[in-house]
């Protein structure tokens, strides 16, 4: 199994470096940036932490080969991977002989020497389209410049701070065979699961890009480490998972959940917000029979190819 500590950071790959991290910046707050630029290297990264200690490393491919530039080429901007695991040199060889029996390739991403190593497992066609990420650390992580953007991170009164995420939603054609190879890469069993159905009491008031439909999912829950994972098949369309991600895309990260308990006044100012910044609501449904109402606010323009989730509590 792939050992999975907490979630060291999320890897973005995107077209603009600086106006990805712009958009961190105003979303999460990031105001603090190390920037390596791609001189001799296939790609330029901007690594930065939010108050509450979540990292996004962006990567901008430079179109000189490699694994995040056939990532951009293939599928446009979005998340290339999660990192959960640190270890040793030792223990990268085990993984690395660990992962050739499971048939996982594991891709050493080029970095400056005598600083941390980053490998690449690619768990794509096993657990829906993403990768897992392997840090050995060396040194310090090499940096060319600093960014400072605090003054773009302002929001409007009584719009919540988001400093951290509470699950990865990650869009499959079939939960059916996809699920096996969570348990068997990383131990993860025992999900919860949840059909939402267009009727009464599961799944009413659905829209997609503002448009009433009626649609349905299936999706499971289940702790890795220190974040929840959901993995989501649609199962009647039109849905965003099903025609606006996997079809153009393929499966893989979809969303995060940022906002997971408003009050309906917040969520009115964050949506006034996110209006302003022309991210609008691309799918929403009310669940738990008008308990909770979940909205996908369209950040792939401004965030790198995936929607933010908020859900409002009426309860």
């Amino acid at each position: 199994m792939i050992p999975a500590g907490e979630l060291r950071h999320l890897t973005v790959v995107v077209s603009d470096l600086e106006a990805a991290a712009r958009g961190y910046s105003l979303v999460y707050g990031v105001g603090r940036w190390r920037v390596a630029r791609a001189r001799h290297l296939p790609h330029a990264v901007a690594t930065g932490t939010t108050a509450a200690g979540l990292t996004f490393r962006l990567v901008e491919p430079a179109g000189r080969g490699g694994v995040f530039d056939e990532f951009l080429a293939a599928r446009g901007p979005g998340i290339h991977g999660l990192c959960l695991t640190v270890v040793s040199e030792p223990e990268m060889r085990q993984l690395t002989a660990r992962m050739a029996e499971a048939g996982i390739a594991v891709l050493r991403e080029e970095t400056p020497p005598g600083t941390s190593r980053h490998y690449q497992l690619d768990t794509r066609a096993a657990l829906g389209g993403f990768w897992l990420e392997v840090v050995v650390p060396v040194g310090r992580d090499h940096a060319d410049e600093e960014w400072h953007l605090a003054a773009a991170g302002g929001r409007p009164p009584g719009v919540p701070e988001i400093a951290r995420l509470w699950h990865v939603g990650v869009a499959v054609r079939s939960l059916a065979e996809r699920l096996p190879a969570y348990e068997r890469l990383l131990g993860m069993a025992g999900w919860d699961r949840v059909e939402f159905r267009p009727e009464p009491g599961s799944l009413d008031r659905s829209t997609l890009d503002g448009v009433a439909v009626r649609h349905a999912f299936s999706l499971v829950r289940g702790r890795l480490a220190d974040i929840e994972l959901e993995v989501i098949e649609p199962t009647l369309e039109p849905t965003h998972y099903g025609r606006e991600f996997i079809d153009r895309v393929g499966e893989g990260v979809h969303h995060l959940l940022a906002l997971p308990s408003l009050r309906e006044g917040e969520w009115i100012r964050v949506r006034e917000w996110m209006e302003s910044l022309g991210v609008p609501v691309a799918m929403s449904g009310l669940v738990r029979s008008g308990a909770a109402e979940f909205f996908y606010l369209d950040t792939r323009r401004l965030l790198g190819g995936h929607l933010l989730e908020a859900i409002c509590r009426y309860e």
